[in-house]
């Protein structure tokens, strides 16, 4: 039974329309990841391939391995409100948080250091879970990973985490290789995918589902437009007065305050927050909800009470720090979820 190299699919030559079709068996890669690779096409993508369930079942049987999971930065700042450790806390694991270099260059590397040792003291009493922080074009990475992969004893290792937290990415770093597919959709990877090198066994996983992210209810061509790729520039903006911000038809934020106050977004930069006073905010929705390009609707008015500042996170979207004294009203779609931290980046 062959697969495909490149998102560990089982090859078949009957059907091109469906997923892990091949010419012939002289091809190691399916259809969907050569055209991924070579024309970006998405419409090979699909979500939800492998069940949440599934995989959590195949966590289980897989007892000899070290389990690499696998967090980008925005999800790893909500780790300790997340239920995604508990599946593997009775496994020696490595917490690796990805994409780090997304933060704006302001936020230094001891600064993210210390937010992530006082996160991660929750889970002091667990003593087979360690945490390493990787940066993409740092071969230091490389060398500090096969440190902690030959001290753990394990000839084998389970990369899991989330969809597109860069699973597939960070194997191909390790292996000094591109075998695996990558692209910034969820779903690049469709099954289990062993890859050997030098004596080592990766196993490539498909990502977890997390329903509570904005990705989920977006279709590729806009989560394109939503995933931040780079380095974030982050979008500041000062308040003396009610008003109301607009991330298209993501998100709205209402800051009712008569009192100085700021409000931070980090986003992908290709998005613009437009800005209106708070009463003027339901005729700019109003006006503009056909038009917007992204939007996840129907909205849920959420309440929150900001003493000095507060920090919220969105799956998928990204980090929105408000600092004052004052009532924040946030409207979202009510299966995405809004984590509050007290984190001050």
């Amino acid at each position: 039974m062959k697969k495909c190299k490149g998102c560990g699919v089982v090859l078949q030559y009957e059907d091109e329309n469906k997923i892990g079709y091949v010419k012939n068996d002289s091809f190691d890669y399916c259809q969907r990841c050569f055209r991924l690779t070579h024309y970006g096409e998405i419409k090979y993508l699909k979500k939800n391939i492998k069940d949440n369930i599934e995989l959590i079942e195949y966590y289980k049987m897989v007892q000899d391995a070290l389990y690499v999971i696998v967090f980008d930065i925005f999800d790893a700042l909500i780790i300790d409100k997340d239920n995604l450790l508990d599946y593997f806390l009775d496994k020696k694991a490595l917490i690796l948080i990805n994409k780090i270099d997304l933060l704006p260059k302001n936020i230094t590397e001891e600064k993210i250091e210390t937010i992530f040792e006082n996160i991660l003291k929750k889970y002091e009493h667990y003593s087979n879970l360690e945490f390493v922080l990787t940066y993409k074009g740092d071969y230091t990475f490389n060398k500090l990973f096969f440190e902690i992969l030959k001290e753990s004893g394990y000839k084998k290792a389970v990369f899991v985490g989330r969809a597109n937290a860069g699973k597939s990415t960070i194997i191909n770093k390790l292996t000094r290789n591109q075998d695996l597919t990558t692209s910034i959709y969820p779903g690049t990877t469709y099954d289990f995918n062993e890859i050997n090198f030098e004596d080592y066994k990766f196993i490539d996983s498909a990502g977890l589902i997390d329903e509570e992210s904005i990705l989920t209810y977006l279709d590729n061509e806009k989560i394109k437009k939503v995933l931040p790729l780079k380095t974030i520039k982050a979008q500041v903006f000062q308040f003396y007065e009610r008003q109301s911000y607009f991330v298209e038809g993501l998100i709205r934020i209402d800051t009712l305050s008569n009192s100085n106050g700021s409000i931070v977004f980090m986003l992908n930069n290709n998005i613009e927050v437009h800005r209106c006073k708070y009463e003027n905010g339901d005729n700019y929705f109003n006006k503009h909800q056909n038009e917007f390009d992204l939007k996840v609707l129907p909205w849920k008015i959420n309440t929150y009470k900001i003493d000095d500042y507060q920090t919220f996170i969105i799956k998928g979207l990204g980090l929105i720090k408000i600092r004052g004294n004052l009532k924040v009203n946030i409207y979202l779609n009510d299966k995405i979820k809004i984590y509050k931290n007290e984190v001050d980046l």
